[in-house]
């Protein structure tokens, strides 16, 4: 039974809450050969041009870049962000050389890189291992990559960058999306008056409610049970101690209600 309860849990969080949207862009709605998009999409660090063009294969229009020196990054607009966000990032991406990073970087000067919570990966290549993020792929044929990331203390705006590396390459880039996951809400609690404090935690979380709790679960990230906490009582404290420094979900159990909602372990 414990091994079905971690999936329960995360089922629940993804039926009960939908992705919001950060930052979305498709290029359609941009002239063929424009080169200011206006759209917070950049083309840096090396020397080249980047513009709106058209991509066999793929949706009519895509943002492209051709660098003939260093390498070169595309960007998104910047987004908000908060620590213990969940990210996720999907691109249509070709190459080239076939061969791109997918990283995050704070917004405001320093400018702290964020790599993926785990490694990328595409449809239209592989990751390389040791090197988290990296994709090789076909070289000048369209794949879908995926990211994920997990923000750290002190970020409250972030880009998504997609690296390519070398001289004289090509990178063409389109339909970006990039979502927040959503944490859970304790709404489903509401009627109960039900409390939860301090958050970030250091030691004790204390929950109150109107009617007695039953019991009250704690989660990591990814669905492994770490506390069960039978109350029976309308008060009572959880002891996070122990647990290592990130993000938590809470699940707590009134009657025939179950709300869960986020927590950070400071």
């Amino acid at each position: 039974m414990k091994k079905i309860i971690p999936i329960i849990c995360l089922t629940l969080f993804a039926l009960a809450f939908a992705n919001a949207q950060l930052y979305s862009e498709d290029f359609e709605s941009f002239s063929i050969g424009a080169t200011n998009t206006e759209t917070g999409n950049q083309f840096e660090n090396g020397s080249g041009t980047v513009q709106i063009a058209t991509a066999t294969g793929n949706t009519s229009q895509i943002l492209k870049g051709v660098h003939t020196s260093d390498n070169m990054y595309v960007r998104s607009k910047s987004f908000n962000v908060s620590e213990g966000d969940i990210i996720n990032v999907t691109v249509d991406i070709a190459t080239s050389n076939g061969v791109f990073v997918i990283t995050m970087r704070k917004e405001a000067s320093p400018y702290t890189q964020i790599d993926a919570t785990e490694a990328a990966t595409c449809t239209n290549g592989s990751w390389v291992k040791n090197n988290l993020g990296r994709i090789e792929q076909t070289a000048n044929e369209f794949g879908t990559a995926s990211a994920t990331f997990t923000i750290p203390a002190g970020i409250d705006q972030a880009r998504v960058q997609v690296y390519n590396f070398g001289n004289a390459n090509t990178i063409e880039i389109d339909n970006f999306l990039v979502e927040l996951e959503p944490t859970a809400s304790i709404s489903d609690l509401a009627k109960f008056n039900f409390k939860s404090y301090p958050n970030p935690a250091t030691e004790y979380v204390h929950v109150s409610a109107s009617k007695r709790m039953d019991k009250v679960e704690v989660y990591s990230l990814v669905g492994q049970q770490v506390i069960q906490k039978p109350l029976k009582d309308t008060k009572g404290e959880i002891n996070v101690t122990n647990l290592s420094k990130g993000v938590y979900f809470v699940m707590a159990y009134i009657e025939d209600a179950v709300g869960s909602y986020k927590i950070i372990k400071h």
